[in-house]
């Protein structure tokens, strides 16, 4: 239920405003006890015990009035305020309100937040909870300590219009173009050397964009999208990880099991394309560690790394270019099938890497999809199965992928560019549930969060807008929403899900053409685009 604000609310909290205005998007987390956790933009202790007070007060009234709901959001002219409470913590996110009325949707204010929660367990998994229960009054400050920066961190990436797509459409960022052979090859390779009882999942990245990972065949023990983006938000933290060491890493994947902490080894492959191997034990032992270690220099050895420093294969970049040609013989080879005969392939891993991350090839690579439909920018989300290999009817769980050009090179100031992810989500909501109203969203999350269906420590039933999220809707569907000089067009089918924007001048009905041509292309090229083939082991 949504709670409307009374007049002079805002002269409470004005100067917490203030700075939410003044810098963006502002978050607090806060104790039942009214002590203040995290605050993204206000260090002022004093300042945020007494807005952590009055935030409290105001939650135990709604309470009263709504018999027993807690509050969900306030609307003020100018601020949104959104509540998640979950055991004794309270999160709270401060958006701003343009002069149209816009903000952000609720599903995706409130899926902010519940990453953010997700955050917290990764550092300190849910026994944090234990802990107020046992001390009300305690300050979870020190507890957290440098994990303030994850949380820091993923609320950044969270509001900036560069990284918003991951989190919008729940999905991970693939390292693209790359050959199907040599992920695949690559896939088997990470396989073969880590398939033993002590590993749980296995990641190659660059930075914060997967290459490729494996993960065991029973669907019980498989990464939950959103695990797989805390995993990464971690690595990716500027100077969270020194990149000349092997660190041994303890975390908590909520999704996974939020009650304990799992174990990961991380490896730096190489500095200048930030290649990194991420191996993941349930095992926390000085043996576990030397055998992840030694899975981790046979990984290395099978994929060429350590001889790429001699450059000894020529510019295999120079004869590859990114056309129509290009796309078109890679789907081609893909379709062939020519997975046995890959060695040469393997060893240009390191020169397909690099030539991915080419700033020109990748703005030759998002330009190529802009122009088959005209598109002024656009975000693709494709998500694959996972199949068992002993029964490839059994579909297991799967992966959702992302794919979007920089909104930099399309609009001219983030503002425009926040206009446009706010489009998005709008679309992204109607897709799923008819209406992009606060009725229908807690409607929605009344029906997934209300049943027998959890047990005691499924953070599932904290999390609905990711767990709406996760995958592509049901029935397949287009809407779009006409303003100012710009088309909005949603789209999605199986497997994929397509947000456009095109000029204003392009009608509905020829708009929704040209995506659906763009969604097709972009299905075509799965195989260059993203990891359409997701490799597992053992059961």
């Amino acid at each position: 239920c949504t709670f409307p604000e009374k007049e002079g609310q805002d002269e409470d909290n004005k100067k917490i405003l203030n700075q939410s205005h003044a810098k963006g998007q502002n978050f607090l987390i806060f104790s039942d006890a009214s002590k203040p956790i995290f605050c993204r933009f206000n260090a002022n202790v004093e300042e945020l015990s007494t807005a952590c007070s009055i935030l409290q007060a105001i939650r135990s009234s709604a309470v009263d009035v709504l018999e027993g709901d807690d509050i969900v959001s306030i609307r003020s002219k100018r601020t949104k305020y959104t509540f998640l409470s979950v055991g004794s913590l309270t999160l709270l996110s401060l958006s701003q309100i343009n002069d149209q009325g816009d903000c952000e949707t609720d599903l995706y204010l409130r899926m902010q937040l519940e990453y953010v929660y997700c955050q917290i367990i990764f550092s300190l998994t849910d026994h944090v909870q234990n802990i107020f229960f046992q001390s009300p009054n305690f300050d979870l400050r020190d507890l957290l300590g440098s994990s303030v920066s994850d949380v820091q961190s993923i609320i950044d990436k969270m509001c900036h219009t560069d990284h918003l797509g991951p989190f919008l459409l729940c999905g991970i960022e693939v390292l693209s173009p790359i050959s199907f052979a040599i992920r695949h090859h690559t896939s088997k390779i990470l396989a073969s050397c880590c398939n033993t009882k002590d590993i749980l999942f296995v990641i190659l990245s660059s930075g914060s964009k997967v290459i490729t990972l494996v993960q065991p065949k029973n669907a019980k023990y498989q990464l939950e999208t959103a695990d797989l983006l805390l995993i990464l938000n971690f690595v990716d933290r500027e100077g969270s990880i020194p990149k000349d060491r092997e660190l041994w890493i303890p975390l908590c994947l909520p999704h996974f099991n939020p009650s304990s902490f799992l174990y990961a080894y991380h490896k730096c492959l190489d500095v200048k394309t930030d290649l990194r191997l991420i191996i993941i034990s349930q095992y926390n032992s000085t043996e576990t560690f030397n055998n992840l270690r030694k899975s981790s220099l046979n990984v290395e050895k099978k994929l060429g790394i350590t001889s790429q420093i001699e450059k000894q294969s020529g510019n295999f970049i120079d004869n590859i270019r990114l056309n129509e040609q290009y796309v078109k013989f890679e789907e081609i080879r893909s379709k062939n099938g020519h997975l046995d005969n890959v060695e040469g392939d393997c060893n240009y891993f390191m020169y397909s890497v690099e030539y991915a991350l080419n700033e020109i090839n990748q703005q030759k690579l998002m330009q190529h999809y802009l122009n088959i439909s005209s598109a002024i920018h656009f975000v693709f989300r494709y998500q694959t199965q996972i199949r068992n290999s002993k029964n490839n009817n059994a579909i297991e769980k799967s992966i959702s992928q992302c794919f979007n050009p920089s909104p930099k090179n399309a609009f001219s100031d983030d503002i425009s560019s926040r206009r446009v992810w706010n489009m998005y989500q709008r679309l992204c909501t109607r897709l799923r549930l008819g209406s992009t109203s606060t009725e229908a969203v807690m409607d929605a999350f009344e029906m997934l969060t209300h049943g027998d269906t959890f047990q005691k420590h499924d953070i599932n039933q904290y999390c609905p807008a990711q767990n709406l999220m996760k995958s592509s809707p049901y029935v397949q569907g287009v809407t779009f929403v006409l303003e100012g000089d710009e088309l909005f067009i949603g789209l999605n089918g199986k497997g994929f899900e397509l947000f456009v924007t095109l000029p204003a001048k392009i009608c509905p009905k020829d708009g929704a053409a040209l995506s659906a041509k763009l969604a097709r292309t972009l299905m075509n090229d799965k195989n260059i685009l993203f990891i359409s083939n997701p490799l597992s082991f053992r059961c």
